[in-house]
Formats: C-alpha cells, structure tokens, sequence
C-alpha cells in the first residue's frame, strides 16, 4: 500500500463523518440506554445505603433500566468516559443529594455532564439535605432551579434507608411527565420529517417540469439549427441556435449535424 493510501486511510474522519457517528450513536443509546441514571456518593453509601435500594425497587417495582455504577462499570474502564457515555445514554438523571454527595468533586462533574448533555436532572433531597446547604456550594448553584423530590428515608428489612412509596411513585410519576413530553417530541419530528419529504418530492417534480420544458425547447433549437443548417449563408445563426440545444443536453442527438457541430467546438 502507498504512503498516499495508508495516509487516507489513517486520516481522522471529517466534520460530517462525525456528526453522522454522533446520531448514530445517540440513536443506539437511546434505544438499548436506561431510563434513570443514579448519582451519589461512595461516603455516603457506606454509611446508610439508599441509592442501591433505589435502584433496586425502580427495577423489581416498575422495570425501569436503571445504571448505578456498581453494577454497570468494570475494572480497566475510563470512568470518565464511561460516565460521559452512560449519563448520555440515560433519559433521567437521579441525584441522591445527601452531604458528601453535595461536596464530592465526581458527583459534581456528572451533574455538570448531565447538563452538558441537556438531560432532566431530579435531585432527590434526602433529610432536607438542600436546604442546609451552603449558598456558594458549586451543586446547590446548579440545582437552585430544579425541582426537588423531598424524601425522608424509611428503615427496610435490613436497616438500610430506603426511599419510601411516596418518593417511589413521585419519581415513577416524573418519568411519565418526561415520557409523555418525549412522545411530543418525536411526534412533532416525525411530522417535520413528513413535511421535509413531502416538500422533497414536490421539488423534485418541479425540478422535472422544469428540465422537460427545458428539453422541449431545446428540440425546438436543434429543429431550427438543423434547418438553419442546410441553408446558404446562414450557419452562424445555425451554429448560435444549436449551441443554445446543446446546452439544454441534446449533445447526444446524433442525427442532428447541427448539434455535433456545436459539441465539437464547444
């Protein structure tokens, strides 16, 4: 292979080529993605677990695809990437807003990505967590604007805290709204689709009325030329008038002499 081939063949792909892949992807996330995806902090976690029995009763309760970290990453994955991609691929982002969580660097970046990525952000405000927070902490900025799910954790089966039914149906009912306004989306963009299609066609057949004219005229020339053609001292307006059909793309017309005359010499 040449150096010239392996070159193209190495070169990154262009501006186009990679909004293509970008749909590409998004579309792939949207389809095989999770429904929420639940921030949180390791701290606090290992003092009272509430984001894994979220996860937990989102998924046996309402079958929603849910990634927790814990559960969707690996070792050997760039966490950053994987995050950027996973929050990407998540139709909600579920914050369990508890006091590390309020101050951890990680759960700060992912709710900065979440925004990036113009994803629904849901704080869920355990033990009136927000409030107590400082006004110039980074995530309270973030998260003035954001309505809340007030949750006050209930003890389970093991002690744990876990989100009570009503934080449980207050979420479920949340993804319905984002379902509902989804749905609206894709309805107003198939209908634009329909609409960019149906305008297609109509100037493709106006493109062809057009280009069928164009033609008749230009046998009306080339009708002129060949005559024109055949008279004495008339074969510049002969050649005039068959440039004129050439133009049109009669140059194929092989019984025309008037015709090959003009494509020859233009």
């Amino acid at each position: 292979m040449s150096s010239a081939s392996t070159a193209a063949a190495s070169a990154p792909p262009s501006g186009l080529m990679k909004r293509a892949l970008a749909v590409i992807r998004a579309m792939i996330d949207w389809v095989f993605g999770y429904d929420f995806f639940i921030s949180y902090s390791w701290e606090d976690e290992s003092l009272s677990p509430y984001a894994v029995p979220l996860a937990e009763a989102l998924n046996a309760k309402f079958r929603f695809r849910v990634c927790l970290d814990r559960t969707e990453y690996h070792a050997g994955m760039d966490l950053t990437q994987a995050t950027k991609r996973r929050v990407r691929a998540s139709k909600v982002f579920l914050l369990v807003l508890r006091p590390c969580a309020a101050r951890g660097p990680w759960v700060l970046r992912e709710v900065e990505e979440a925004i990036k990525a113009r994803r629904t952000i849901v704080p869920i405000d355990v033990g009136s967590t927000f409030e107590s927070l400082p006004t110039d902490l980074p995530v309270r900025r973030l998260l003035e604007n954001h309505l809340r799910v007030r949750a006050e954790a209930t003890l389970g089966n093991r002690q744990d805290e876990v989100p009570s039914p009503e934080t449980l149906k207050e979420i479920k009912n949340s993804f319905g709204f984002i379902r509902r306004d989804t749905i609206k989306l894709w309805v107003a963009i198939a209908l634009a689709a329909a609409f960019a299609v149906l305008a297609l066609l109509f100037y493709l057949q106006m493109s062809e009325a057009k280009h069928q004219r164009d033609l008749a005229l230009a046998r009306d020339q080339a009708g002129r030329a060949q005559y024109l053609f055949t008279q004495p001292r008339r074969l510049d307006e002969a050649l005039v008038t068959a440039i004129g059909a050439a133009d049109a793309g009669l140059t194929k017309d092989i019984d025309n002499p008037a015709l090959r005359w003009a494509a020859a010499i233009t």
